[in-house]
């Protein structure tokens, strides 16, 4: 009998929650919570374009440890990364464009 309840259990709750997650998608994400940013023309902010030219090692990096910290900490670690990997050049070998940089720097 306990065996029973306890596979019943196991079972409802299997089917409530998915064991795979879905992939996240970054174009997804970027245009939830980037791009009113940096798809503006606002000299302050990268554009799309500036940051395509780094490297999504960088970009992550940024997200979680630079002046993206505070906006990204609202998104989960898969999200971080597929953002990283949508924008950036695979690996960690990108140029650095000087657009890239804020303006006030």
């Amino acid at each position: 009998m306990r065996l029973a309840v306890v596979v019943s259990i196991l079972a409802i709750a299997a089917v409530g929650h998915p064991l795979i997650a879905a992939p996240v998608s970054g174009e997804a994400v970027y245009q939830k919570r980037c791009a009113v940013c940096h798809d503006s023309n606002n000299a302050r902010v990268p554009p799309r374009d500036a940051l395509k030219k780094l490297s999504a090692a960088r970009i992550l990096r940024t997200l979680d440890f630079g002046l993206m910290m505070n906006v990204a900490s609202v998104l989960t670690r898969d999200e971080r990364e597929a953002v990283a990997a949508f924008l950036g050049i695979p690996g960690g070998a990108a140029a650095t464009a000087p657009k890239s940089y804020c303006a006030d720097r």
